[in-house]
Order: structure tokens, then C-alpha cells, then sequence
């Protein structure tokens, strides 16, 4: 991926390249990664796209008219961080995509992902590291195996123009 040139590829180490944009409507890639077969790409204000075809054509998978600073994968899960919102995650190549920003009290300008085999990191631009367990990320925690007999969902106290309230359920 290039800045201004969009996407190459080669098929001979890096001898020649060859330019890969069909279907890309912005030429300013920030990233690229893999998974399985897929290609991902992350542009500036052009939004995510996907490749299934080594490069030849892009579909635009969600973000359009926006920055995708940052995208990588791990299995089938791709995390896009989208600039001023924060980070996405799609386990179905971009179809729909899950706000991932608990843990933040505001939105920094995160710049990087890692992950490692228990950790997803996020690198911010001159704020923080910011670091949560990869697990709780993509999957949905169970708070109990119970299974209710009945539903209830109860007025919040103490009001709801309060900082904090509760509501019972």
C-alpha cells in the first residue's frame, strides 16, 4: 500500500510491481492485511476495502468517506481503527462491523494495533498505550448460566437526568 498510489503487487520478490486499484476510490492507503485469502485495505477517507482476488478488484466494506487509519486481522476477526470513532471489529469480512471502544473515557487518536495471542494493544498519537484482554474483545462474556422463568425491567433510580443511575433487571 502507498500514499497516493494505491495498492502494487508482485509476483517476482519485489522485481517489479504492478499497480492494483480497481475499484479503489481512494489511492492513500494508511494499511493492509490479511485473512485467509482476503485482502484488506485501509484508506484515507475512502473507508475499508476488501480484495478476493490477489488485488485485481476492491469492494468498499464499510467506512465510506472516512479514515481508516489502521487495519489488522487475527483469524477472521479484522479490526479497522476509524479516525475520531475509535475501533471496529467484523468476523463477517467487513458486512457489519461492532464498536470495540470500552475502556476509553474519551477517544484518542489511535494510530496502531497489535495482538498477540491474549492482548490487543493500541498505540494513541502522543496520549497512551491502551491494552485489554483479546477475549473479551470478540466474544460476548457470559454473566451466568441461569436461565430466567420470568423477565422484569425495573424504573432507574435515583433519577434519570443524574451523572449515574441504576436500573434493575
Amino acid at each position: 500500500g502507498t500514499w497516493g498510489g494505491g495498492v502494487f503487487k508482485s509476483t517476482n520478490n519485489g522485481t517489479s510491481w504492478t499497480a492494483v486499484n480497481g475499484g479503489l476510490t481512494n489511492t492513500y492507503i494508511y494499511s493492509v492485511c490479511f485473512s485467509g485469502t482476503n485482502i484488506f485495505a485501509g484508506t484515507a477517507v475512502g473507508g475499508a476495502f476488501m480484495s478476493t482476488n490477489s488485488g485485481a478488484n476492491w469492494i468498499n466494506v464499510g467506512f465510506a468517506n472516512k479514515e481508516v487509519r489502521f487495519i489488522t486481522s487475527s483469524g477472521a476477526n479484522i479490526f479497522a481503527v476509524v479516525d475520531a470513532e475509535g475501533i471496529y471489529l467484523t468476523k463477517n469480512n467487513g458486512a457489519s462491523w461492532v464498536l470495540k471502544n470500552q475502556g476509553f473515557s474519551t477517544i484518542p487518536a489511535i494510530r496502531t494495533l497489535l495482538i498477540t495471542s491474549d492482548i490487543i494493544y493500541a498505540g494513541t498519537e502522543a496520549q497512551s498505550i491502551w491494552k485489554r484482554s483479546f477475549i473479551e474483545t470478540i466474544n460476548v462474556k457470559n454473566i451466568s448460566s441461569d436461565v430466567p422463568s420470568t423477565y422484569s425491567l425495573e424504573q432507574n433510580y435515583p433519577n434519570p437526568f443524574n451523572p449515574d443511575t441504576k436500573i434493575r433487571f
